[in-house]
């Protein structure tokens, strides 16, 4: 009897273990499936300049919540966002790593049957005068 019981407290930690393991793993993958919930990719894109010159904008980063990336030469950028396929809010935001332009974060609301949208953006310089 202790031993079929000792048996099976085992084989129960080693089951317990075993999903442990699996489960965590599966988490760690950011852009898998949501089985059984619908889902779209939103994209915005637009180009990045400054609003005192108009001039285009170079190495600005641009984040969702699903990544980054940086204007090209030509302050251009497109950053993409996974969301529920009935619309979404992305938050966008826009950083200077020089720190010769203020930060700058908008909600871009995509509605039913929207997935690109353009969002052209004017960025203040700072005032390094303090």
């Amino acid at each position: 009897m202790k031993v079929k019981t000792k048996l099976l407290k085992a084989h129960n930690v080693a089951i317990a273990k075993l999903l442990a393991i699996l489960g965590f793993t599966s988490c760690l993958c950011a852009g898998c499936a949501k089985y059984g919930v619908p889902e779209a990719e939103y994209i915005v894109n637009g180009q990045v300049v400054s609003k005192e010159t108009l001039e285009p904008i170079e190495n600005i980063r641009v984040s969702t919540y699903d990544g980054y990336m940086f204007t090209d030469n030509e302050g251009n950028y497109q950053v993409s966002y996974l969301g529920g396929d009935k619309g979404a809010t992305v938050c966008v935001e826009f950083r200077d790593t020089a720190d010769q332009y203020r930060d700058l974060d908008a909600l871009i609301e995509f509605r039913d049957g929207e997935k690109i949208k353009t969002f052209n953006v004017g960025m203040t310089p700072n005032d390094n005068d303090n």
